[in-house]
């Protein structure tokens, strides 16, 4: 048994046009199908399936032009956690400070609205961080932000170039007052590759036996693993837009139609095994005595 080592499942709540390499190939219409509640609803039926909670960063413009959401998530498990994905899908590091200042302070204050728990989680649109986010951050009473992701290859994921302090926990930096938990990678030739594998078109292209072999890896050496899911991954019925250029098709649609059957694979292996699971603030409560509202429960 594995009781000492933590799961966590995070969830992008976003709609399936959100992606960065879809938007610009959709035809306007398409952009009125919302699929995100049905998408939601296989997502939290999975989680009540096995009886566990997790953390969802939630898009403020979603959350307030839909206001069933939030409310909806909390009501299949009032200790699922609520977090800030931005107010819009757009990229921080394209936006103005100004921009990006009203949309880490916005959605806090949409997603506290409607949760009635302390939203203290973040993560930018596309890991799409920078150093003028952080800050906002770090000053707008955000406790951890998970944006973070090391691998170089993708040229629109952010960059941090701030001065963070290592913790003791592997992939966990603090800066000022604010933790950064970083995305999972699975390194190798000494540090000099690193191959993504902690969510989205990643989790979807690998087999699930070489999934569940880096993650058991992952947690020789670190007490928690952490994955990155959207809701939209779970629908194999959402619009096929064949405008989109054909790698970037790829990256979206693949792996969709057995995405909810690997996922409940997965999620039962690691049950299995031992594996508690718990939400992101439910983690540092226990490692790092950081409490928000949420982590107690």
């Amino acid at each position: 048994m594995n009781t000492s080592k933590t799961i966590l499942l995070t969830f992008d709540v976003e709609e399936w046009f959100h992606t960065t390499f879809m938007t610009d190939y959709i035809d306007p219409h398409l952009f009125s199908v919302s699929r995100v509640m049905e998408n939601l609803g296989f997502v939290l039926d999975l989680l009540q399936e096995f009886d566990i909670t997790a953390t969802f960063f939630v898009l403020g413009s979603l959350a307030e032009k839909i206001p069933d959401l939030v409310p909806m998530i909390l009501e299949h498990n009032s200790s699922h956690e609520i977090a800030s994905h931005s107010y819009d899908h757009v990229l921080l590091y394209e936006q103005s400070p100004e921009d990006i200042s009203m949309n880490v302070i916005r959605s806090r204050e949409i997603l506290q609205k409607q949760s009635g728990q302390e939203v203290g989680g973040f993560r930018a649109p596309y890991f799409s961080i920078n150093d003028h986010a952080i800050e906002e951050l770090a000053q707008n009473g955000y406790v951890y932000d998970s944006s973070l992701h090391d691998f170089r290859l993708n040229p629109q994921y952010g960059h941090l170039h701030v001065e963070m302090n290592a913790t003791g926990s592997p992939g966990i930096f603090t800066y000022k007052n604010l933790f950064e938990l970083t995305i999972p990678v699975k390194r190798y030739f000494n540090n000099r590759l690193a191959l993504p594998f902690g969510g989205g078109g990643y989790y979807r292209l690998y087999p699930l036996l070489l999934q569940k072999y880096w993650i058991d890896s992952f947690l020789k050496t670190s007490d928690y693993f952490m994955m990155y899911l959207h809701p939209w991954e779970f629908d194999p019925d959402q619009p096929y837009v064949r405008s989109v250029p054909a790698i970037k098709r790829m990256r979206h649609y693949i792996g969709i139609r057995r995405h909810l059957d690997k996922t409940r694979s997965l999620v039962r292996s690691l049950a299995q095994k031992g594996y508690t699971f718990s939400t992101v603030s439910g983690y540092l409560n226990k490692s790092h005595g950081i409490a928000l509202a949420a982590s107690n429960k």
